[in-house]
């Protein structure tokens, strides 16, 4: 059954585009302060530092989330917290950061018209058309069961015999110029 959701009124609209653009100028000039703060080599180093932890997010949002709360460790967002069978703490602070807003278009030639995968369906491509506010938290605000150590970055000595010719391919990708190619479905 659809949940019932009340009309909303131009005036709500309004308010709410001007809290989320509020928000978002409040952001952008605390990551404009982050970046001039990074002059200094030991806020570089603790940004290294920090940002390490955290390789899924950009440069700007690992910014954020360590001026906002320097001893975060695994930030995700409510949903997410959800599906590792964790549950957000009630009344804890969330850390603002910025999520891309995408639009999906297809693909089309050089004639205009759209451009087919083997199979015949339309290849699309995805732009970032700006962004928006949305709140994460820290794995220390919510309760639940403790989550599997990834073991990031632990040395793994494999073992067996490499497949013929892995070097020198190796090789030649390193020594070989590439030019990058944009991929987009």
């Amino acid at each position: 059954m659809v949940g019932y959701r009340r009309p909303v009124s131009e005036a709500e609209r309004a308010a709410t585009a001007e809290a989320r653009q509020a928000t978002l100028d409040k952001l952008h000039a605390q990551l404009s302060d982050g970046i001039l703060a990074l002059n200094d080599p030991r806020a570089w180093q603790e940004w290294l530092k920090f940002s390490s932890q955290f390789h899924r997010y950009s440069f700007g949002n690992s910014l954020l989330i360590m001026l906002q709360d320097p001893q975060a460790t695994h930030v995700a967002g409510n949903q997410a917290f959800k599906a590792m069978g964790r549950q957000v703490r009630r009344g804890e602070t969330g850390i603002k950061v910025l999520a891309p807003i995408t639009r999906r278009e297809p693909r089309l030639n050089d004639a205009g018209q759209p451009v087919r995968d083997d199979e015949g369906r339309a290849v699309h491509q995805t732009y970032v058309v700006g962004t928006k506010p949305v709140t994460v938290f820290d794995i220390r605000q919510t309760d639940g069961p403790p989550l599997p150590n990834p073991k990031i970055g632990d040395a793994l000595l494999l073992t067996g015999q490499a497949p013929t010719g892995l070097w020198d391919r190796l090789q030649d990708l390193l020594c070989e110029p590439r030019v990058p190619q944009l991929v987009g479905r």
